[in-house]
């Protein structure tokens, strides 16, 4: 895969519909953020609060094959661990999935966090497999423990830190 294939890029409010159509995909949602397709409402509330009105340097941008959208990743702040962390994410077509994307996605949001960090999250759900396999295994990320968010459930901690 060509690295200048892959980018992300702002949000823009034409992206809308595309971002739309991922959350409200069983395929794409089956293990992302609260297990289930969104709402109409629970999707605007999310592209609202997570790609429009960040007013920081982290948040989620479009994922671009070339000039396709095949996704949206970023990092966002959490506290999961009971700290001040980023964790990363990332939500992919299922028709662009098993491509090699998440993994290099994966390795330039953890060299944007690693930037002013000394480690980066990832949650995953328990049985997505692939995705704990691209974690592991491509972004060489160590588990940590598995916790129970009060908004997406059981999820397994993924570390990449520092030395």
């Amino acid at each position: 895969m060509n690295r200048l294939e892959l980018s992300l890029r702002p949000f823009k409010l034409e992206d809308n519909i595309f971002v739309k159509s991922l959350l409200k995909s069983y395929e794409v949602m089956k293990f992302a953020l609260v297990n289930r397709v969104l709402t109409d409402e629970e999707a605007e509330t999310f592209i609202k609060d997570h790609f429009i009105s960040k007013p920081d340097t982290y948040g989620l941008k479009v994922l671009c094959l070339q000039e396709e959208l095949i996704g949206f990743a970023g990092l966002l702040r959490c506290r999961y661990l009971g700290s001040d962390d980023l964790e990363l994410g990332f939500i992919i077509d299922s028709k662009h999935q098993g491509k090699g994307y998440a993994a290099e996605i994966g390795k330039i949001l953890i060299c944007q966090a690693l930037s002013d960090r000394n480690r980066v999250l990832a949650l995953v759900h328990p049985d997505n497999t692939n995705c704990r396999k691209v974690l592991s295994e491509k972004l060489k990320m160590t588990k940590d423990q598995e916790i129970i968010t009060p908004d997406r459930g059981a999820r397994q901690v993924y570390i990449y830190a520092l030395k």
